[in-house]
């Protein structure tokens, strides 16, 4: 979760920078905002895949529970 929240952080952060400078200056290189832009788009790429693995992790935890938690009840059955 951490991970994510560091992300939304530089995406944002990226973002109101390649936004302020668009508009403040226009005269600037399109190089330069496209190169923000695609800075953008890759950190949210990231950060859906960062969010995808965390609750891929979270599931394998609660699974790797329900079937520790199955076992104890077998043995305490016993």
């Amino acid at each position: 979760m951490t991970g994510l929240i560091i992300t939304f952080v530089i995406c944002t952060c990226l973002l109101s920078l390649s936004i302020s400078n668009y508009l403040l200056l226009k005269t600037a290189t399109t190089f330069f905002h496209l190169s923000l832009w695609v800075n953008v788009v890759i950190c949210n790429i990231i950060s859906y895949v960062n969010y995808n693995f965390e609750i891929i992790l979270f599931l394998f935890y609660i699974s790797r529970f329900r079937s520790f938690f199955k076992r104890f009840i077998i043995i305490t059955k016993l």
